[in-house]
């Protein structure tokens, strides 16, 4: 057999592996070390993770689960009007929701789940952008990348005074 031809079936099965691959990812509720354990019985634990964290690392792998999740998407009909509409309902829902008391002895027997509406605005919140962005502190070689690179974005009056190695002339 050529050579050509033996890398062209190679890569058949590749691929046709890397689909098995997500959709049993699918199934197993994005568990890739059982994904690769239930195609792969004879790895160990250890094994399956490796196989698993190379497997979503690979870029083919990676826009196969993309083009999973936007087929299911387009399937469910959920849109972005649909999940900020179900997140206000419960959040209208909780709201609406009393606390009900035993008439006999006046102790609290059902009161609204307040933490169900908390999550769907923290939902919502992260959805809408109106998070706060977190703080990503950067090192290079321990020190902090500021102090390397030394940059000023708001210091339009000061000239560039810089050298290559980032001090100051």
């Amino acid at each position: 057999m050529s050579k050509k031809k033996e890398d062209k079936e190679n890569l058949v099965k590749q691929e046709e592996y890397q689909v098995r691959w997500v959709d049993t990812y699918f199934n197993t509720n994005f568990n890739g070390r059982m994904t690769s354990k239930f195609l792969k019985p004879h790895l160990t634990m250890a094994s399956a993770e490796q196989d698993a964290k190379r497997m979503l690392g690979n870029d083919r792998v990676k826009e196969l689960i993309e083009i999973k999740r936007e087929h299911i998407r387009i399937k469910e009909n959920v849109t972005l009007d649909f999940i900020v509409s179900e997140l206000k309902n419960i959040i209208i829902d909780v709201k609406q929701q009393e606390i009900e008391r035993d008439p006999q002895s006046g102790r609290i027997t059902s009161k609204p789940e307040y933490r169900a509406s908390l999550e769907a605005i923290k939902q919502l919140s992260t959805l809408m952008g109106y998070n706060a962005p977190k703080k990503v502190d950067i090192t290079t070689n321990g020190n902090d990348i500021n102090t390397v690179i030394n940059i000023g974005f708001f210091d339009d009056d000061k000239e560039d005074n810089v050298n290559e190695d980032g001090t100051e002339v």
